[in-house]
């Protein structure tokens, strides 16, 4: 095992050992994320993905940011707070909701009305997610058990991402260790412009056509993780990413060589703008 690795898993405190294509896992004490008990859980983030049909991209951009739906919503005692996402690409017309509630039966509520207020604006079907939030990252913090306000409340215009993850079953404790810890070394850093993430996942292993309905298409079931953040410009969440990758921190190093070693197809990551938050 080289220095990097060492390095890392006494950061992790896990016994695992990765060495080119075999692994043997050991009884690390990995955090439970496979399989969430939600009774210790409150936030719950339904998360919709819109594709515009053609020549509709305003009337659905109108759709998602109807006053009267968000004015209902509101009076929901469940809800948390919602973002509305418009893609940074403007020919591609992509949309999408990142709503926080603390039920997930006013969750599957919601994912009802969106869908059909949304009827016919889409060219295909939106693809959507429940997945619990499991901790937030702000600069200089950790919150494990989060709100779901711990940043970016009220504003819009800044940039934000939704990344999309499908771990291969059998090395998933790797993978949340590892997207975890990188997490840990983002708030530690401290980025220029960075607002916060999110970092979430469904409570139950998915069917590879519910993981991923449209493309790529993975293999085996297994746990979704969804990571969402916010950064105050476009330019600023690239630097930060730039400067991560180009660090030579070999705790970051062996962590990326793990984190996209354990993933069953390649990671699909959106870009938006923020247009609506309330």
């Amino acid at each position: 095992m080289n220095f990097l690795r060492t390095k890392l898993f006494t950061c992790l405190a896990a016994t695992f050992i990765i060495s080119g294509a075999t692994a043997i896992v050991g009884d690390a004490e990995a955090r439970p994320r496979e399989l969430i008990s939600i009774a210790n859980k409150k936030i719950f983030a339904q998360v919709i993905l819109y594709e515009s049909a053609a020549n509709r991209g305003a009337d659905l951009r109108a759709a998602l940011n109807d006053q009267s739906f968000q004015r209902e919503l509101q009076n929901d005692s469940s809800f948390v707070n919602e973002r509305i996402l418009e893609c940074v690409d403007d020919l591609s017309m992509c949309f999408a909701t990142y709503t926080k509630f603390t039920s997930e039966e006013a969750a599957a509520r919601y994912l009802d009305r969106r869908l059909a207020a949304t009827d016919g604006l889409t060219r295909r079907p939106p693809e959507h997610h429940l997945v619990v939030i499991e901790a937030a990252f702000v600069p200089g913090d950790v919150i494990e058990d989060p709100s779901g306000v711990e940043y970016g409340k009220g504003r819009n215009g800044q940039n934000a991402h939704i990344g999309l993850f499908i771990p291969q079953p059998e090395y998933a404790g790797e993978y949340f260790d590892s997207i975890f810890k990188v997490k840990e070394l983002h708030s530690e850093r401290r980025p220029a412009g960075w607002l916060g993430d999110d970092l979430a996942s469904s409570f139950k292993r998915l069917a590879p056509v519910a993981l991923a309905p449209n493309s790529p298409k993975p293999r085996h079931e297994a746990v979704l993780s969804v990571n969402y953040g916010e950064y105050d410009t476009f330019k600023q969440a690239e630097e930060a990413y730039l400067n991560r990758a180009n660090s030579g921190d070999p705790d970051l190093v062996a962590l990326s060589e793990i984190f996209y070693g354990t993933l069953q197809v390649p990671p699909r990551y959106y870009i938006f703008t923020v247009i609506g938050n309330y």
